[in-house]
Order: C-alpha cells, then sequence, then structure tokens
C-alpha cells in the first residue's frame, strides 16, 4: 500500500499548513463551539461533538482512539468488516459505523446517506487535487468540514495530533504518542540489541513484482524506531515513492538475516504468500536457511496509523524475542 496515495480534499486557496489550531470560547447561538484551523482555513466547530464523519480510514482509526466513535466512513463495501480491522482495535465491532464511499473519488461520496446522518463534523484530508476542492462546499453544507494534511506515510504520526485538536482530545494524543514509545521500548528490550539485527521487508504486489520497503514506508518507520538496521538496497530511493519495485527475479536483493513477507491483501494473501514461497529463489535467503523469514498481515503493516504500529511492534517482539 505504502500509501502512496491519500484521500484527498482540498479547499481552493487553502494553505500548506499542517494540521489543525484550536481556539476555545467560540460560541454561536444554542451551542457550544470553538474555532480550529485546518489546511481550509478557520472552521467553527462543536466543542463536543457526537456525531462525527471520518472522510479517511487513519482519521477514523484516530478518533477512535481518542475516545469517539465515528458515525460515517470510508470503506470497502467488498469485505464484511468494510476494510476497518486495521484502524480499529482488536475485537471492535465496526457495524456500528455506516460506510458512505467506497473511495476518494467525489462521485463516489454518498452525500444523501452522509446528510442521513446528520453529522455535526466532518474531518477529511487535503492536498492540491482540484477535482476534491469541488466537494468540499457540499460537505460544508452538510456539517462544518475541516480538513487536516496528509502528505504521504510520514502522516501517520502528526495525523492523530492533528485530529486531536480538532476534537479538543491533544491529553489523550499525548497519552497514546506515549504508549507508543513504552511499546517500541519494550521491543528493544525483548529483542536485547536490535542495531546488530538486519531486517529485509519485501512486499508481494503481484506475481511478476516485489517490493522491497524502505525505511520511509510505514512498517520501515516502526522498524526505525525500533533501531533495526536495514538492507543498502532498502533505503530511501528516488523519487516520493517509499518502496523499490522490482521483479521477483530480483529476490535476493532484498536477503538479509531476517525477513519479514507482507502478502498484499488487496490481490488475495494466500495466492501472494505462494507466489513468494514458490519462488525458486526463495529457499537460497539465508532468513529461510535460518527459519528468521516470517509472513505478516499487511493490512496492519501497511495501515499507516497507531493500531497498524502496534501490531507491527507485536509482531517483532513475537519473532524476534531473545530466548
Amino acid at each position: 500500500m505504502a500509501f502512496a496515495t491519500a484521500f484527498v480534499l482540498a479547499a481552493a486557496g487553502c494553505s500548506s499548513g499542517g494540521g489543525a489550531e484550536a481556539e476555545p470560547g467560540a460560541t454561536t447561538t444554542g451551542s457550544e463551539t470553538r474555532t480550529v484551523k485546518g489546511t481550509n482555513g478557520d472552521v467553527e466547530v462543536p466543542t463536543d461533538p457526537k456525531k462525527i464523519v471520518a472522510l479517511w480510514r487513519p482519521t477514523m482509526s484516530a478518533l477512535v482512539q481518542l475516545g469517539h466513535r465515528p458515525v460515517g466512513a470510508i470503506g470497502d463495501p467488498g469485505t464484511a468488516d468494510h476494510g476497518w480491522a486495521p484502524y480499529l482495535p482488536d475485537g471492535d465491532d465496526p457495524s456500528t459505523i455506516q460506510l458512505i464511499s467506497a473511495s476518494s473519488s467525489p462521485e463516489d461520496v454518498n452525500l444523501e446517506q452522509l446528510q442521513k446522518l446528520d453529522p455535526d463534523l466532518i474531518i477529511g484530508t487535503a492536498t492540491s487535487n482540484e477535482e476534491q476542492q469541488a466537494l468540499l462546499p457540499k460537505l460544508s453544507q452538510i456539517a462544518p468540514t475541516v480538513l487536516v494534511e496528509w502528505t504521504g506515510t510520514g502522516s501517520w504520526r502528526n495525523h492523530l495530533t492533528d485530529v486531536a485538536e480538532v476534537v479538543g482530545a491533544e491529553d489523550t494524543a499525548q497519552e497514546i504518542v506515549a504508549d507508543y514509545d513504552k511499546r517500541v521500548n519494550d521491543v528493544k528490550t525483548a529483542v536485547g540489541d536490535p542495531g546488530a539485527i538486519e531486517v529485509s521487508v519485501i512486499r508481494v504486489q503481484r506475481d511478476d513484482e516485489l517490493r522491497f520497503e524502505t525505511v520511509a514506508s510505514f512498517p520501515g518507520q516502526i522498524l526505525g524506531d525500533v533501531g533495526f538496521k536495514r538492507p543498502a538496497n532498502q533505503q530511501q530511493p528516488a523519487g516520493d515513492k517509499d518502496f523499490l519495485s522490482v521483479s521477483p527475479e530480483r529476490l535476493l536483493d532484498a536477503d538479509a538475516p531476517v525477513v519479514f513477507v507482507l502478502p498484499n491483501a488487496d490481490n488475495g494473501q494466500t495466492a501472494q504468500k505462494n507466489a513468494a514461497l514458490n519462488n525458486p529463489l526463495w529457499k537460497n535467503l539465508q532468513a529461510v536457511k535460518a527459519n528468521k523469514a516470517f509472513t505478516v498481515d499487511y493490512a496492519y503493516w501497511g495501515a499507516s496509523n497507531y493500531y497498524g504500529a502496534y501490531r507491527i511492534l507485536d509482531d517483532v517482539k513475537k519473532s524476534l524475542a531473545a530466548s
């Protein structure tokens, strides 16, 4: 996934600033409000929003962690949980969230369904995509709409705090970040000396394509926080991608003492896993010979949110904890 693309909603003339900055104390007749600053300028929002719609999956995840249950969100209609499992805590029932769109395209957002939800706040993400700019006035007619910045995979860290500023949950966001840091340190202790361990991450995109996840990818950032070494060819490649696309014949280029394999959830994980395991070069990987090759769930390893980060840390700890 590598989140090279993101759901985009933007306003004409928007600034390139980061998240949302709150100005408390603003009020309107009949309800308490506060003013927050999004990429679409100052927006007056409810002080205590009850019915929020999230127009980006990491936004939904951030809201849930911050103690808010979105009434509507974007997801995948082809799966029972709408593809929301990696964006919700384990065991969470997604059935109380209304699916309002299957993609980021304006024509796919069901504005009629969105209006029926009667939201008091809509949170989206922004870039300069002109096609999305036309949707903002329609959204703003339904409810106050705040757009926060999402510039790529690395935005997953700031996105939580940006959303927290919109809903007034900055203290909770600080606690979540502190919890993540604690989990990272726990993994460091369990592994022993992560700096002495080289870890390679391979995504099986298709039968004819592998992707080496670089240090800039979502899993690459988590592994970097723990302090693992990464292969030279999994440093940031040229351009704006956070992965290196290669043919399966180059599998051995990703060799390392430890390998994590990410079957592509979009194309069926079983088939993609088999595509990797059936590669005649697979058995020549030193990680395979040492029983240090691990297949993990890309739905979480590519989620670009804190729940996904927790899963990565859990998988790494389970796989590499010193005996």
